[in-house]
């Protein structure tokens, strides 16, 4: 079996939550994290390195980088767009009998508001939807 790995900075640099995985006995671990990316970049490195097979486990630690493509300071993405790469990531490791994992970061200006902005509401309900915990 492998743990594939998908995510920003802190699924690749020293330090980050990686560095701390213990992975299953026997798996193997490929880490396909782009730094700074959303998860747009993350289903493309899904679909064009991942080898997928049966009773596989894909780890996706997209959602801070997420948030900030799409704060209203930036605007680089609207959060309609990036949801939709979550689902299709999701649904391709359905179609492939993979196991999804998600692990949401958030930056600290969205720890430090009371209320969840939109993009977290809504990828929270993706993630009912499918399922995910």
């Amino acid at each position: 079996m492998t743990v594939y790995i998908s995510g920003g900075s802190n699924s690749i640099l020293k330090g980050g939550w990686v560095e701390y995985f213990i992975p299953p006995e026997g798996c193997t671990v490929e880490n396909l994290s782009v730094g700074t990316a959303p998860s747009i970049m993350g289903y493309c490195r899904l679909v064009s390195a991942a080898k997928l097979k049966a009773g596989d486990t894909f780890i996706w630690e997209y959602a801070l980088n997420d948030s900030n493509q799409i704060s209203t300071k930036t605007r680089y993405y609207d959060y309609n767009l990036i949801l939709s790469f979550v689902e299709r990531t999701i649904r391709y490791c359905a179609d492939h009998d993979t196991h999804f994992i998600a692990i949401i970061l958030t930056p600290k200006r969205c720890e430090k508001i009371p209320e969840m902005d939109v993009y977290r509401c809504q990828l929270l309900s993706l993630f009912d939807a499918y399922d995910v915990s």
